[in-house]
């Protein structure tokens, strides 16, 4: 009977450890996932004048990003474009946002539609 106390005791204890470590275990956000989606290039001034130089907002939500490889052709306020895009792990810091900055992302592909 002693022994088989000492086994439930063991297996509950083995039990929440795994559901601990599992619990703690840093989230996969998938950063490197390639995203396609249509987006509007947008200027909000110099990054010298407290601004943060040209961004990319998705369409249909408040995601705003600042793309590390944004060609000069494409360099114009409220253009439409489609995007091939991945999520890259720095931020630029800009102008008085709180919260650290701008997440960047590296542009795969644009297009004017």
């Amino acid at each position: 009977m002693k022994h088989l106390k000492t086994l439930l005791l063991s297996m509950v204890c083995m039990a929440l450890l795994i559901a601990i470590e599992s619990s703690c275990k840093k989230e996969n956000n998938n950063k490197s996932t390639t995203h396609i989606t249509n987006a509007i290039i947008i200027n909000t001034a110099p990054i010298a004048a407290d601004g943060c130089g040209w961004l990319v907002k998705i369409n249909g939500t408040n995601e705003v990003y600042s793309p590390v490889n944004l060609s000069s052709t494409y360099q114009k306020d409220s253009l439409k474009v489609n995007i091939t895009y991945h999520v890259l792990p720095t931020k630029l810091s800009c102008g008085m946002l709180a919260g650290g900055g701008v997440t960047q992302i590296q542009l795969d592909a644009i297009t004017a539609p």
